[in-house]
């Protein structure tokens, strides 16, 4: 590109004509900003995608773990007074439930479900959601009751985002139960746990107890304890291991705590729940922005590789002109003989091209620069005019 520039700007120091010579550095002038413009934009584009490839591979987990501390506390006016003191029908407690973090319910909990006594059937639960743009809003659940005040309250949490974790049966609590406390990364204070650590558990167990079989690994050899698991098997092939446990695990899609009215007047619980990445949502964002920057930079690209082309073509054009306009005025004599003899080599190419599909193509002979408009008027000529050397040759 800067070569063909360089012959450009050289052929305008050459053209007499100072008011075409200025037109045509002018035009170089601005295919040479284009061209400037085009590396300074592929030179950004580069930077930042590199800038964004030096992103950290942790941000790309979608969910990461929070430590969060929920507040339960009730308000109850005859907390030291013995139950036959209180008037169950007029007195009321207030039960209350906010994040210390002063953050609103909504950003880690979707469900809230309080049962003020479990063991009464009759007295309903106490269920919040995050449907409503009110609730989204709202930074401590309140619960008003009259009467006695329960000596447990369950709180049963559903996070927003709930990772699958599975609470086990007794038997099988029983059998890898040691193993998952040992290897567990339980973020919770619930008892459930990733399959990962439920099948890692088991196969510890199964390593610990010999219980492979050395004539044929893949079948599982059960003890009494796994015997209770798998329906009295005596073995097991390991392809069925996994789909045989799924009926002794249960998903726990909540967090169950229970607040305990008599130990104290307020209690904090530690929990740990899974929030939205916030470092992968603004990747996804810088993402997009990039996409949209790139396909408006190809777009812009377009559009200046074609006004570029189109420059260069004008100027390629006024610079021929003025190689044919030299020539001619040198020996204009021989200048039109060359220009004839171009002339009817063209029209005999054209006739002969018409009798016969089988004429081998001269297309070079189409290429003359002069023959553009001279083809066209022929071709518009009918065929017999053109036999018989009517008038419309040039």
């Amino acid at each position: 590109m800067t070569s063909l520039l360089e012959a450009l700007q050289y052929s305008c120091s050459l053209d007499p004509n100072a008011k075409r010579s200025l037109f045509l550095q002018e035009k170089v002038h601005l295919l040479r900003q284009m061209d400037d413009l085009q590396r300074d934009i592929d030179h950004k584009i580069r930077q930042y995608a590199s800038n964004f490839s030096d992103i950290s591979t942790e941000s790309t987990q979608v969910l990461i773990r929070r430590v969060i501390r929920l507040r339960v506390s009730h308000i109850f006016p005859h907390n030291d007074q013995i139950a036959e003191e209180i008037d169950a029908q007029n007195e009321q407690w207030r039960l209350e439930i906010q994040l210390e973090d002063s953050k609103h319910l909504a950003t880690y909990f979707r469900k809230i479900i309080v049962k003020c006594d479990a063991s009464d059937t009759n007295i309903f639960a106490v269920e919040w959601t995050n449907y409503q743009k009110s609730s989204q809003e709202m930074e401590k659940l309140e619960i008003t009751r009259s009467g006695l005040i329960p000596n447990a309250i369950v709180i049963q949490l559903v996070p927003t985002h709930i990772s699958e974790r599975y609470a086990l049966s007794r038997e099988l609590k029983e059998i890898i139960g040691e193993h998952l406390q040992r290897n567990s990364e339980n973020d919770t204070n619930v008892d459930a746990f990733t399959k990962k650590e439920i099948l890692v558990a088991f196969w510890e167990y199964v390593f610990h107890r010999n219980l492979m079989k050395e004539e044929n690994p893949s079948i599982l050899e059960c003890d009494e304890k796994l015997k209770v698991i798998f329906n009295a098997c005596k073995s097991v092939p390991y392809a069925s291991i996994t789909i045989a446990l799924e009926r002794h695990l249960f998903l726990q899609e909540s967090i169950d705590i229970v607040y305990k009215v008599k130990d104290s007047s307020s209690q904090s619980f530690e929990l740990k729940v899974f929030v939205p990445n916030e470092i992968c949502k603004r990747k996804r964002e810088i993402r997009s922005e990039w996409e949209q920057l790139r396909q408006k930079q190809e777009i812009r690209l377009m559009q200046l590789e074609k006004h570029r082309f189109n420059t260069e073509k004008q100027l390629l054009e006024v610079l021929q002109r003025q190689q044919w306009m030299r020539h001619f005025a040198l020996n204009p004599v021989e200048f039109m003989r060359k220009v004839e003899h171009s002339q009817k080599a063209d029209k005999e190419v054209l006739i002969n091209g018409r009798q016969s599909s089988n004429t081998a193509s001269q297309d070079a002979q189409f290429h003359q620069p002069w023959a553009a408009d001279i083809i066209s008027d022929i071709q518009a000529i009918p065929e017999a005019s053109l036999l018989n050397g009517s008038k419309g040759s040039i």
